[in-house]
Formats: structure tokens, C-alpha cells, sequence
């Protein structure tokens, strides 16, 4: 069989973003080891966490890779733009796959329109199709559908890419336990964990920022990213209340937490039981910083200690996370008993760098190895007086010149050359070779 693989990603450098560089990544290291990549993906450079782009990514891609772009519109809601560019997609994927001659195909969702392809592309290619979910589609939370109907039809579509596709990759394990037990008609050993990562490269000469002199001698807490301080204020008025009643969360949980309202909160509450810690930290947003995420640190009295980056290149955005004395992990609330599906992007470089953690994190993943890294202060997601604690203990260690700043050693099972190899052994169970076999 082929050692090529063909691979669908909507999302691709030079857009930037979280969501881009997970197949960048294994673009960039596929090769090493004996299996080439042929890639289809839109012309589109922007998305709203990186509205013009990030081209530093597009370093992560060999020059001799085929990377064909396909045109999408520019106007209307994400969805229907989407929906549009899938039927050019879907043909050139057929088309290419035939002229490369592909043994496989991948297929990384979201947007989870994109599964219907794989089924389509590797039936009409007689190859298997892998479908790669960089978030937990029907059952994640935090999305909120129309109604309960729309949700299960999600659920639906969902069920039969599970059932098409060869394999399923989830990226953490606890998704991977939970769609076992969605769809429990298909074959438990159909699904496997390729968590999300971090790069050596990108971690070996880091271009850490000169620090302004507003936060010199300060305790400078850094949050990489975006938040998603929007759910803080819904719409208002009679027809939001009707279809507020009428939204479908897969889980019960707390928007709040993945906002920095409770950071915030515990900041403003610092102000009056330790001005001492208050006075001595500041909060520095790597990254877009939306017009909600302000409003939420001016209305807790917490504003004056913001400074916002914007958005920065992927390299200098990782220059962040050594200059910064923690960094922020928010996620939001669930209730007592319930592990979060969710670990975000930004905690597998979080790890990478040593730096210390401040996770507002519930029982889930990501909690278990933060906690488990050692050097970082964990309170629950939504409760602002232990976040003050936890933001004590992070600035007493500091002043008293007992912060540890050393890789931990789980960090190492997420780095990206590791898990590209992991990708590999995915695609031989399957039957694609590598050139000359999988190479060390």
C-alpha cells in the first residue's frame, strides 16, 4: 500500500490559532517518519482568534509537501461558508487522492461537517479513513445547540462517522472513555487518544519579550489565547429568553469559568485582604483580547492590572510563557462528580515551559496533570476565594525565591515528534506503510 496519506483540515497555516497547528505539527514531522502528507485545506488566512493570520506557522511545512487550498466565500456565518467550500473540497480531495495514489485518509474536525467527507472521499477511493476530533463534537458542553432535536441529530451524525470511519482519534482520554460509552454498537477498540502537544523547535530558543517597565518587580501572571468572556453577556430581551429556554447543552455546566471572571473577582478581593499580593501582581493577555474579556476585569475593579499583548506570532507568544511568573489556566465549572472532557491547547506548552500553573481547573485531565506536574497552585474553576488563595500561594513562593521552573517530567509524553510517532503506529494498524517502514 501507499505510503502517502491524504488529510482534510479546514483549518491550516497560514491561519493561526490553537486549532491550526495540532495537523501542522504532524505535517512538519510525518515525513521523518517514512509517510508523506498531501494536504487539502481553504486559501482562508483569517479566523476570529487570528484575524490576520499567523505565517510564522507556516514554517512547520516542508516545502515539498502538496498542500492544495481551496477557494471559500468570505461572507455570511461560519457554518454556511463551510457548507459552501465542501462540495470544491470533497472533489478535489477525490482528485488528488487518485493522483497521489493515497493508501489513506485523515479527517480533523472541527468544523464536523468535514466527517461527511471522509466517509465520501475513502469510499469513492476504496482506502480507510481515520477521523481526528480536536474537541468532543455531540458531547462537548460547551456547545449550545438550538434545541434537544438539534442536538440529537448531532449525535446522529456523529454516530454514523464513528461507525464509517476506521479509527477515531480523541485527544484526551477521558473523550476517548466518553464516546466509547456514546456509542457503545461500535467496536470500543476503534477508538484511541492522541492527546495535543507542544515542539521541541519551538521551545529550544524561545524569543522571550523585554518586560515594559510597568511590570518590572511585579508578579506577572500571563494567559495565552482567547477567552470566551462573550457567554458573560448573552442577549437580552424576549426573543433571547425564548430560545434560551429552548438551547441544548450536552452538560450542565458553568460558562463563567472559561472567562477571566473569577481571576478577576479574586484580584479585586486581594485589593482589601492582602494589598500586599494585589499590589504586586499584574496580568498580562498573550494574545486577542476582546472587547467582553475588558469589560469583565473593569467591572470586578481589576482593570488597572491588565496589559494585552494582541495577537502574536506563535514563537512569541512561547517567549511568554518563560517570561511570565504563572500562567493562567481557566476552565469552566461542572458539578460535583463530573470530569471535564476538555483540555485546552495552551496547556501542553503550559507544561512544556516549566512555569508555574495557576488552573482554575474541575476534575477532569487537565487537572490530573497539572496537579501532577508539581510547581503550580489548582482551585476549583468557580470560587473566587480560593482562587485568591491560590494566587497567595503562587506570590509568597515567589517573594521568598522558591519558585521551581524545571520540565516536568510528564511534559515529555506530549511533545509533538511523540505523538507524530503514535500517528504512525495509527496508520500502520490500517495498512498504510512508511517508505522505508516506521523509522525511530
Amino acid at each position: 500500500m501507499s505510503h502517502k496519506v491524504l488529510i482534510l483540515s479546514y483549518f491550516f497555516p497560514p491561519m493561526g490559532g490553537a486549532g491550526t497547528q495540532r495537523f501542522a505539527k504532524f505535517v512538519k514531522h510525518l515525513p521523518s517518519f517514512g509517510v508523506t502528507p498531501v494536504v487539502i485545506t481553504t486559501r482562508g488566512v483569517k479566523n476570529r482568534f487570528a484575524p490576520d493570520g499567523d505565517n510564522s506557522l507556516l514554517q512547520d511545512i516542508p516545502k515539498d509537501v502538496r498542500v492544495e487550498r481551496i477557494e471559500e466565500p468570505t461572507e455570511g456565518a461560519f457554518r454556511d461558508r463551510v457548507a459552501a467550500w465542501m462540495p470544491n473540497a470533497i472533489e478535489t480531495a477525490e482528485r488528488v487522492g487518485r493522483e497521489e495514489r493515497v493508501g489513506a485518509m485523515i479527517v480533523t474536525c472541527s468544523p464536523f461537517e468535514l466527517a461527511a467527507a471522509g466517509e465520501t472521499v475513502g469510499s469513492k477511493l476504496g482506502v480507510p479513513w481515520v477521523l481526528d476530533l480536536r474537541d468532543p463534537w455531540a458531547l462537548d458542553g460547551w456547545m449550545a445547540y438550538r434545541t434537544r432535536w438539534a442536538w440529537n441529530a448531532e449525535m446522529t451524525r456523529m454516530r454514523r462517522a464513528f461507525a464509517s470511519a476506521e479509527r477515531v482519534i480523541a485527544n484526551t482520554p477521558d473523550v476517548c472513555e466518553a464516546f466509547r460509552r456514546a456509542v457503545p454498537e461500535v467496536d470500543p477498540t476503534k477508538f484511541m487518544v492522541i492527546t495535543n502537544g507542544w515542539d521541541e523547535e519551538d521551545f529550544a530558543s524561545p524569543n522571550r519579550p523585554e518586560r515594559p517597565p510597568t511590570l518590572s518587580n511585579k508578579f506577572v501572571i500571563a494567559h495565552t489565547g482567547s477567552f470566551q468572556s462573550s457567554a458573560l453577556y448573552p442577549p437580552t430581551g424576549p426573543v433571547a429568553a425564548a430560545k434560551a429556554l429552548l438551547r441544548h447543552r450536552p452538560e450542565p455546566i458553568d460558562v463563567r469559568g472559561r472567562t477571566p471572571y473569577f481571576l478577576a473577582r479574586a484580584l479585586a478581593q486581594l485589593r482589601f485582604d492582602r494589598p500586599d499580593i494585589s499590589e504586586a501582581v499584574r496580568i498580562v493577555l498573550v494574545g486577542r483580547s476582546d472587547d467582553a474579556t475588558m469589560r469583565c476585569f473593569r467591572e470586578a475593579g481589576a482593570f488597572d492590572l491588565v496589559t494585552s499583548t494582541g495577537y502574536l506570532p506563535h514563537r512569541e507568544s512561547v517567549g511568554w510563557l518563560f517570561e511570565a511568573d504563572a500562567l493562567f489556566l481557566p476552565l469552566h465549572g461542572l458539578p460535583a462528580g463530573r470530569r471535564s472532557l476538555l483540555v485546552p491547547g495552551k496547556t501542553y506548552e503550559y507544561l512544556a515551559s516549566g512555569t508555574p500553573i495557576l488552573g482554575l481547573l474541575p476534575e477532569g485531565d487537565c487537572r490530573d496533570w497539572v496537579t501532577e506536574a508539581g510547581n503550580s497552585a489548582v482551585a476549583p474553576p468557580c470560587d473566587e476565594s480560593r482562587a485568591a488563595s491560590a494566587v497567595i500561594q503562587l506570590v509568597e513562593r515567589w517573594k521568598a525565591g522558591e519558585v521551581q521552573r524545571d520540565r516536568p517530567e510528564i511534559a515529555a509524553r506530549f511533545e509533538r515528534r511523540q505523538l507524530t510517532r503514535r500517528l504512525t503506529e495509527v496508520l500502520s494498524d490500517i495498512g498504510i506503510s512508511s517508505a522505508s517502514g516506521i523509522s525511530a
